[in-house]
């Protein structure tokens, strides 16, 4: 996944892919949080995350953000086969 800078003004839908294994998601979590840390920013999350048909992925729309701030972006999801992974990557706020 990489994902393209986006204006503080602007909401993005963000797709966590997990094609990656045979079994389906669920139970999607998503933390928003500044670069290096852990503490989630809920204001982000301008929808709840939400699973594809296939249940293979996991949309979610981020809105808002700091001029020049970059975010860690974490999905969490629980396996049909039992395991738990996460899906991650660093969005950028573009600089005003």
């Amino acid at each position: 996944m990489s994902l393209s800078p986006k204006d503080p003004a602007e909401r993005v839908n963000v797709t966590f892919d997990f094609t990656n294994t045979d079994a389906t998601v669920s139970n999607p979590e998503v933390l928003v949080a500044e670069k290096g840390t852990l503490v989630d920013i809920p204001d982000m999350k301008y929808s709840a995350p939400v699973i594809s048909v296939d249940q293979k992925s996991v949309a979610i729309m981020i809105t808002g953000g700091t001029s020049g701030q970059q975010y860690d972006l974490r999905c969490t999801v629980d396996l049909s086969n039992g395991e738990r992974i996460v899906a991650k990557d660093t969005l950028a706020i573009k600089q005003l």
